[in-house]
């Protein structure tokens, strides 16, 4: 198994996260994201890739801008769930999701 932390760009905060890979080609692919205020570091997010990767899979588990409740950007800028738009959540999945199929 293969891990890789990655960003993957949106139109304000990066969307940090970890993509696994099974050795050789891949069966298919998960996409794991968590629920508003939690991030990919505990939980099902944390053990759940290496299960999947023995069965093939490729994984990426990855933060949306609403992770953890309130945070800072290099020491600097607010960002969390206590700011995050519900429309901001869904174009995180779906820029997470297309960074998936660009991974193949």
């Amino acid at each position: 198994m293969r891990a890789e932390l990655v960003s993957i760009p949106t139109e304000t905060i990066p969307l940090d996260g970890l993509y696994y890979e099974p050795e050789g080609r891949a069966a298919g692919a998960a996409l794991l994201f968590h629920g508003n205020t939690m991030n990919f570091y505990v939980g099902a997010l944390r053990f759940l890739p290496p299960v999947l990767v023995k069965l093939g899979l490729a994984c990426l588990a990855f933060n949306r801008r609403g992770h953890d409740i309130l945070s800072t950007r290099n020491s600097r800028v607010p960002e969390g769930g206590a700011f995050q738009l519900a429309r901001e959540g869904i174009e995180d999945n779906r820029s997470a999701a297309r960074w998936m199929a660009e991974r193949g």
